[in-house]
């Protein structure tokens, strides 16, 4: 019996070291997840948010929102069905804005200030696209003219 009381303490005061150790382990886990989280949150950043309408004042619903610094997307959205939209933040400058959807001109806004910890409000009215704008070639006094394949000239011209 005394065996066993000598071979208990051990073991019992390591299994209580190895579970002090794992609840350390995971808290130091979720301490760093909570930082990380923290750390995002104090960036000076900002947004733009908006709605997008038609001429008419009707909301345009599913019309997709790119934010553009020169060539590159910095942020982007897509409105609800009342028009809203809200983009993702992004470190104060000047941005392009491009809005558009199915059956309406597309629209470009340049100079749009983001300020750091604001929320740049931008609404945007989009024009209904029609056919009749898209120009026909003889609107332009182009010459269509058709183009033969080289591969069957050169046979032709080969006998």
């Amino acid at each position: 019996m005394s065996q066993f009381k000598s071979i208990k303490r051990p073991l019992v005061l390591a299994l209580l070291m190895a579970g002090s150790y794992c609840g350390y382990s995971q808290q130091q886990k979720a301490d760093t997840t909570e930082v990380v989280e923290k750390q995002d949150t104090v960036l000076p950043k900002g947004t733009i948010s908006g709605q997008v309408l038609t001429e008419e004042g009707a909301p345009v619903s599913n019309a997709e929102v790119f934010v553009y610094n020169i060539d590159d997307i910095i942020g982007s959205s897509t409105t609800d069905s009342a028009g809203n939209y809200l983009t993702n933040r992004m470190f104060p400058g000047v941005y392009r804005v491009w809005v558009k959807s199915k059956g309406y001109n597309r629209k470009s806004i340049d100079s749009v200030q983001v300020v750091a910890w604001k929320d740049t409000k931008l609404d945007v009215r989009l024009s209904v696209f029609k056919t009749s704008e898209i120009p026909k070639p003889e609107q332009n006094n182009l010459l269509v003219v058709p183009v033969s394949n080289p591969a069957t000239t050169m046979q032709r011209s080969n006998r």
